[in-house]
């Protein structure tokens, strides 16, 4: 089974969108049909996608509750595509959670479905995975994210001041120059006297 993101209409012609289980493309357009949706456009989960860090963390840190909880892994993803907070990464969630389906690993499915995942995250991942320890990893490494996300904004609030005072100063040197130099230079010569180099 595939995940297809479609978007379509419904008989009464409003736009539907959503995600649809199917083994083809046919198959999703004959289930959306079913539903009385006409499917515009699908998406397969196959391309990989952006995963920003904090929905990373955050992905991380439910995931570990749900198997510390005793769900399993493919439920634990379905559970997370259907919440609120990650619908923006549902098709990228499920791209993850099919290539589990076909018996791959977490790691491997991140790897495959994200192109924003560091080395370091597939790496604890697949040693949780091997050591049988994946809850408690998946809290560690959202922690470490979201430390490494709060000191990406303290250096970008501590780059704000400098760079208002860089912009600042070109700005009042380019005023000097373009008007207050020439004006300068227009009173020297009023007064014969020899502008400076």
């Amino acid at each position: 089974m595939k995940t297809y993101q479609y978007k379509g209409y419904d008989a009464a012609g409003a736009v539907s969108r959503g995600i649809v289980e199917a083994l083809s493309a046919k198959g999703a357009r004959e289930k959306l049909a079913a539903r009385g949706v006409l499917a515009e456009k699908l998406t397969t989960t196959g391309a990989r996608r952006r995963f920003p860090l904090e929905a990373r963390a955050t992905m991380y840190r439910e995931l570990s509750s749900l198997l510390s909880a005793g769900v399993t892994l493919t439920r634990a993803l379905e559970i997370l595509m259907e919440s609120p907070d990650s619908a923006n990464h549902a098709l990228l969630l499920a791209g993850i959670r099919d290539r589990i389906r076909e018996g791959g690993a977490l790691a491997a499915a991140i790897r495959a479905s994200s192109v924003s995942v560091s080395s370091y995250e597939l790496a604890v991942i697949e040693a949780a995975e091997a050591t049988a320890s994946l809850a408690e990893m998946l809290a560690q490494v959202a922690d470490f994210l979201e430390d490494q996300h709060r000191s990406e904004e303290r250096i970008r609030s501590a780059l704000i001041y400098p760079a208002f005072v860089g912009i600042t100063g070109l700005i009042v040197a380019a005023v000097m120059l373009v008007f207050l130099v020439p004006k300068a230079e227009l009173l020297l010569a009023h007064g014969k006297m020899e502008l400076p180099f």
